[in-house]
């Protein structure tokens, strides 16, 4: 009786143990998971579809650089598709159909593809979609948006397509920003019976050269559109600038101070300034409005597009392999490229594992017109990687071109384990080895290796040495 008890203790416990490895394996494979596509190497798939057929929702899929000739990539679930580089990862249309398809579904990324040679990337009833920094080319269209809400399109060169940007059939509610639409042959940006939609930023540029007389290609275009609201961008020689047509209650700038669009063929004078324009002293907007048509007009169109303008112009870290819990000084040099005296932030930041953090913050103070400053931050590192370092300044009010805004460092951070001297995140004889062909050294001599001086003092001896023994059969 006393075995049959026992017994059914035993297998109760393993049934609950089983039980609780089966609930906790159910729980890692839920996990969002990284897939990899290859069209020419090892990988979970060689083609984009199979991949995106395979995942679950929220997974990434990751595609390796390369000529992907897929006949309409149909996204159905949330997901985040990346490439590994804008300008080498392609997904080519081969003169087919749709290249990318999002389709009645919400939360899809796609970012760091060329699309081309089809009809670019479409989101058809579909919410939160980001489309952003890729380059769509050589299409029938571009990037087009059907009965879609709350997407963002952002920081994507459109160019030499037939229509580039389009949003239509109730699209509300999304934001286009920070693309650069060039030298297409119909409309740049067109809003059809789409609301409440916000177009800033943008660079409207050259689009509908070539265009036969009688046919009308505008930079922007707003039809049946209500609600929306236009600024900040800069619209240059297009065929015809902009329309608004049976369209009501859109605004064309973002009041005063921080004004409208850059239009190139704007004919007004700055002489005075304020929101009424008839104070004394210029302020870098017009003082009459430029005309789009009808009862639609930009109140103050800019007269540059660089009157108020910051650019980072360069990211110098002081060291590019360190210890855990060592300083790295990051010297970031800003320039002031507007008119104005200005006062604005600074953000550093890294990358790690596809994710951004803010190391902290510097504020920099009263920079004078086409003057440079140099500002450092000192980061105290404490987690074993290689980083990637991004400087960023916050947009100014009234500033236009934002693409020199931030700026990453092209040489990365690695840090690694203290005594780890040769850099394989392992601390053995190999470290002691190195470090000791270095001893007695100084920054001065022949053999100084920065690695070796654990101490940071300028002096590699005995103290260095007994730091890596104590720090020995460490890994990463």
């Amino acid at each position: 009786m006393l075995k049959r008890i026992v017994s059914g203790i035993v297998l109760t416990m393993l049934l609950i143990e089983m039980s609780t490895l089966a609930f906790n394996f159910q729980l890692v494979k839920a996990e969002p998971k990284i897939w990899t596509v290859d069209d020419d190497g090892p990988a979970d798939f060689h083609t984009i579809q199979e991949a995106v057929n395979a995942a679950n929702p929220a997974d990434t899929i990751f595609v390796c650089s390369g000529t992907y000739k897929e006949h309409q990539v149909t996204i159905q679930k949330p997901l985040t598709l990346i490439g590994e580089n804008k300008s080498t990862t392609v997904i080519d249309g081969n003169g087919s159909w749709v290249c990318v398809y999002v389709q009645s579904t919400h939360n899809v990324t796609i970012s760091g593809f060329t699309v081309r040679n089809g009809y670019g990337i479409y989101s058809y009833a579909s919410e939160d979609v980001t489309i952003s920094e890729n380059i769509v080319s050589d299409s029938g269209q571009g990037i087009i948006l059907i009965g879609s809400t709350h997407n963002t399109i952002s920081k994507n060169i459109v160019t030499l397509n037939s229509l580039s940007i389009l949003l239509s059939e109730n699209s509300d509610d999304n934001k286009v920003s920070e693309n650069m639409v060039l030298l297409n042959s119909g409309d740049a940006i067109w809003l059809d019976n789409s609301h409440r939609n916000i177009i800033c930023r943008n660079n409207v540029s050259n689009n509908g050269l070539g265009t036969a007389p009688g046919y009308h290609v505008f930079g922007i275009r707003l039809s049946f559109s209500d609600n929306n609201t236009i600024h900040h961008n800069i619209i240059i020689d297009n065929y015809e600038q902009a329309d608004s047509w049976m369209s009501t209650n859109n605004v064309w700038d973002d009041g005063y101070p921080s004004g409208g669009n850059y239009w190139s063929d704007y004919a007004g004078v700055d002489l005075y300034s304020g929101p009424y324009q008839n104070e004394t002293g210029w302020d870098g907007i017009g003082d009459t409005p430029y005309v789009i048509g009808g009862s639609d007009q930009d109140r103050y169109p800019f007269m540059d597009p660089r009157i108020h303008d910051v650019a980072v112009v360069s990211v110098i870290p002081s060291i590019t392999e360190v210890y855990v819990g060592q300083v790295v000084n990051i010297t970031v040099i800003i320039q002031n490229k507007g008119k104005f005296t200005e006062t604005f932030e600074v953000a550093y930041k890294y990358k790690l594992e596809g994710a951004e953090y803010v190391i902290g913050f510097i504020i920099v103070s009263d920079l004078a017109p086409q003057a440079n400053t140099s500002v450092v931050f000192s980061w105290e590192t404490i987690d074993i990687a290689v980083y990637k370092i991004r400087a960023e300044a916050t947009l100014l009010l009234s500033e236009i071109i934002t693409s020199d805004n931030t700026m990453t460092s092209p040489t990365t951070v690695k840090v690694t384990i203290l005594g780890d001297v040769n850099g394989d995140y392992t601390v053995n004889i190999l470290d002691l080895v190195k470090a000791a062909n270095s001893f007695g050294a100084t920054p001065s001599s022949g053999a100084w290796n920065p690695q070796a001086d654990i101490y940071l003092d300028g002096f590699i001896n005995i103290f260095d040495l007994i730091k890596i023994v104590f720090n020995f059969g460490k890994t990463a």
